[in-house]
């Protein structure tokens, strides 16, 4: 079956006598246009839709890889507060005698050590 278009138009019986078929241009081009202009919108909205997935999952990386480093940043906070804290004492006598004591095992001259043997 052929298709003839913007031909001028015949009677239709005598069309279909020959085995042929008349469209219309205009009215068939305007329904071809519209469907690709309906697919072309469908397109960018589905690729605007996997761009925003794509960023809210880039999002929350980040917002966990913030929470970690927060956590992070505390805890040397708090080392740092105790170094602090250890360096102030380091120069006071009664705090190089407990570190002596504790850490090195050392006593005083005079004194009596008592070891558990169990």
């Amino acid at each position: 079956m052929e298709v003839y278009r913007n031909r001028k138009p015949q009677a239709p019986e005598a069309l279909a006598d020959r085995g042929q078929v008349h469209v219309e241009g205009p009215r068939f081009s305007l329904r071809l246009s519209t469907i690709m202009l309906a697919l072309i919108f469908v397109l960018l909205v589905l690729v605007g839709v996997a761009f925003l997935v794509r960023q809210n999952n880039e999002r929350q990386v980040k917002l966990a890889e913030g929470d970690e480093l927060r956590t992070e940043l505390s805890a040397l906070e708090e080392e740092a507060a105790r170094l602090d804290r250890a360096e102030a004492m380091a120069d006071q006598p009664q705090y190089i005698e407990q570190l002596a004591r504790d850490e090195l095992g050392m006593v005083q001259e005079g004194e009596i050590i008592f070891k558990d043997v169990e």
